[in-house]
């Protein structure tokens, strides 16, 4: 679905100014149940509370914007972009902080649809209003470089550099989606830069970037100190350099026990999936991506999905993964990796 000349593109001809809504809003009470349910996994809450809005006239453009998101949550990105587009239709005559979120929303809609010129074209729409929004440029830099436009791509990515807090995390954060699409030679300058500045750096952020050189000891160091924080990100990149260590079964000791108390950290349980298959427990993989999916509402949904099949897959439960795949390229555009998982349970 093409992004058209809708409300929010007639905005971006003019010039207008980003303030706040005032005045009244209509309720917002089950919608704000609806997005806490949908936060939470509970899907069906949340349609009950987003129906519950619906028919007592609540706020039609907030219900419009959590439609959008509880579509997007189910996959249906074709759908959200309807409701995106209808909640940014009903401004008041003002681009607000609100429009602004919701036209975000419908960029990674139409990602997802595989419309990345129709992103490009969102973000640009945000960027002309937000000119400093760093992350605007780090995700247009993404959208370009995949859409074989690699100049732009990487002018987007120093413009991020240039709007960024002081600090290493936007070097770590571009390094990191470089390194991921083999671009290697830029990945390193921007870890070159994030190393060399004169940045006072916190343990986790010298762990992260040592294990990024591959120092995996010294990145072990830094992080068992930054382990103390119990924070999500520092038990991953740790996990992740006892697996490169050749200690993937601590690794998944201490994903799973960082799990036991933070039940519902879908980024942990992924991880833990991961390097489950890595050692070839693929029974185990299966149910922490299972455990994952059960509680996802959105963001990571697609990446569980997929890892999900491919663990079954190695489970030799060809049935549901070939079933899970038909389901997932409904509503997915696939990679290339993922047609040739599409492909290999074809012929099983």
């Amino acid at each position: 679905m093409r992004f058209g000349k809708n409300v929010f593109c007639m905005l971006m001809l003019g010039v207008f100014a980003v303030s706040m809504l005032t005045g009244c809003r209509g309720k917002t009470d089950n919608i704000s149940k609806g997005l806490k349910f949908l936060e939470a996994g509970n899907e069906e809450d949340a349609r009950a509370a987003l129906d519950e809005a619906a028919s007592k006239g609540e706020d039609e453009k907030l219900l419009e914007r959590a439609e959008g998101i509880y579509a997007m949550s189910k996959g249906d990105h074709a759908g959200a972009i309807e409701h995106f587009n209808k909640a940014i239709s009903l401004s008041n005559g003002y681009v607000t902080d609100e429009d602004i979120d919701i036209s975000y929303y419908l960029m990674a809609a139409r990602e997802k649809t595989g419309d990345r010129e129709g992103a490009i074209e969102t973000i640009s729409a945000i960027l002309g209003l937000r000119p400093k929004d760093y992350m605007g440029y780090f995700i247009r830099g993404r959208l370009y470089i995949e859409s074989d436009s690699y100049d732009d791509g990487i002018r987007d990515f120093n413009r991020a550099v240039d709007n960024a807090p002081q600090g290493p995390d936007i070097y770590l954060q571009i390094y990191e989606y470089l390194n991921s699409k083999g671009y290697d030679e830029a990945a390193e300058n921007y870890l070159s830069q994030a190393s060399s500045k004169d940045y006072k750096l916190s343990d986790f952020q010298k762990g992260r970037i040592a294990y990024y050189h591959g120092d995996y000891e010294a990145a072990r160091d830094y992080l068992e100190k930054a382990r103390l924080q119990d924070d999500s990100n520092v038990i991953l990149y740790l996990g992740m350099t006892y697996e490169a260590l050749g200690s993937a079964s601590f690794a998944e000791s201490l994903y799973k026990t960082y799990i036991e108390n933070h039940p519902e950290d879908v980024a942990v349980l992924n991880r833990l999936g991961i390097c489950r298959m890595a050692v070839g427990d693929y029974d185990g993989a299966r149910d922490a991506f299972e455990s994952a999916l059960e509680i996802q509402g959105g963001g990571m949904t697609q990446d569980l999905e997929f890892n999900l099949i491919v663990a079954l897959e190695h489970c030799g439960d060809f049935g549901r993964a070939k079933e899970k795949m038909k389901d997932y390229e409904k509503h997915y555009t696939l990679t290339e990796a993922e047609e040739k998982e599409k492909q290999f349970l074809s012929t099983r």
